[in-house]
């Protein structure tokens, strides 16, 4: 298991593995409960993270996803993000294919 870069576009560009072991933090759990609930707290975030600012500015869908109360609240689910961190598990062994 591991193994080695599992794709640039990973959430925030963040190594799979990391993003794994975070999501087992109960802790973490609880914030992205928190924020599946309240899209009002998860757009203030966005709107005071100069990172994902940019991340909007540069990519219009981006953008358009983090306006979506339902999008935010499918993204910060913990089963959508287990699902997301499967896929990207399953596909970082191809190399290249790339958004």
């Amino acid at each position: 298991m591991g193994g080695g870069m599992g794709g640039m576009g990973g959430m925030a560009g963040m190594n799979p593995a990391m993003i794994q072991q975070m999501m087992q933090n109960p802790m973490v759990q609880q914030m992205m409960q928190q924020m599946s609930q309240n899209p009002a707290l998860l757009q203030q975030m966005v709107q005071s993270n100069p990172m994902l600012q940019q991340m909007s500015q540069r990519d219009p869908m981006f953008a358009q996803m983090m306006q979506n109360p339902q999008m935010l609240q499918a993204m910060f689910n913990p089963q959508t993000l287990q699902a997301i961190m499967q896929l990207q598990q399953a596909m970082g062994g191809v190399g290249g294919a790339g958004g």
